[in-house]
């Protein structure tokens, strides 16, 4: 029992460190956006956020601040916000203050009610970032990252 409790824990946890999660999105204009519409040979970025998280929202501005070295990432942001009325306008009125529909590196929606993203990276916290090689390969994480200038420079290492 316990040889059989160790595999699957190491099984586990080695698909939390191999490719971008399966997620499937709510966006703010209806529509879904899943792991399979991302474009293959290009960094991906995915961040993990609360609408109403002071610490996601300083890090949005810090993103879109730094679009321009950010153009040729994709950028997935998801939440857990429910998507019931009126829930979904907290994520709709975020895209909008930030001006996301702009980027057009950038799609954002909520995965509720499925989690799957929050539970395959374990979060403990918002914001949570995730990056990935051209490959589609997990390079770090950052848990409330300071700032997005390390961001920046571990991105700038594998492009």
């Amino acid at each position: 029992m316990i040889t059989f409790m160790t595999v699957l824990a190491c099984a586990f946890a080695q698909t939390n460190k191999g490719g971008i999660p399966a997620y499937k999105i709510l966006k703010p204009d209806g529509s879904y956006s899943r792991a399979s519409d991302l474009k293959k040979g290009k960094l991906t970025m995915i961040v993990y956020f609360m609408p109403d998280c002071p610490h996601c929202q300083e890090l949005t501005k810090a993103l879109t601040a730094n679009m321009a070295r950010l153009k040729d990432v994709q950028i997935v942001m998801i939440t857990c916000t429910k998507t019931e009325y009126p829930y979904m306008r907290l994520i709709q009125d975020f895209q909008k203050t930030y001006r996301l529909t702009k980027y057009k590196n950038i799609v954002m929606g909520s995965e509720y009610p499925s989690y799957l993203v929050n539970d395959y990276y374990g979060i403990q916290g918002t914001p949570f970032v995730a990056l990935y090689n051209k490959a589609g390969e997990f390079i770090k994480s950052y848990l409330q990252p300071k700032g997005v200038s390390e961001i920046l420079n571990e991105l700038k290492k594998v492009s």
